[in-house]
């Protein structure tokens, strides 16, 4: 299988992963390397990507003011799921689907405190 950027030359690597993985990436053995590239892209983004996914989220909230910004809360469903992921983190530990929705959780809160903090300059430079 060949797709754009990425060398067509192999290297056969043998890694130990959980059951559950193993029976979700069942039939899907030839998109392996694809799979594991997207993986390392989302699990340690690039500062260029934080940059470019910092600004997309601040050109979303620039058409609201530094206070609608600094009042921006997550809604009720979100706070429930990341609260039962603490608490599941904190008993019995997390799957790797729960402790990759918890890093995605944990990216949106840190790019949000990061909107926060230039809207709250913004406001100061307003006053």
């Amino acid at each position: 299988m060949h797709w754009p950027g990425y060398d067509s030359s192999m290297t056969r690597v043998t890694l130990d992963i959980s059951d559950e993985l193993a029976a979700r990436l069942r039939g899907r053995e030839r998109d392996l390397d694809r799979i594991i590239a997207s993986g390392l892209r989302h699990m340690q983004p690039g500062e260029s990507a934080s940059e470019a996914v910092l600004e997309a989220i601040s050109s979303l909230l620039a058409a609201r003011t530094p206070d609608e910004v600094l009042a921006l809360r997550p809604d009720a469903a979100l706070a429930a799921r990341a609260a039962t992921l603490v608490e599941k983190s904190h008993d019995a530990g997390l799957t790797a689907d729960e402790q990759a929705e918890w890093q995605r959780y944990e990216l949106l809160e840190h790019f949000i405190r990061l909107a926060k903090a230039r809207a709250a300059l913004q406001r100061q430079s307003n006053s």
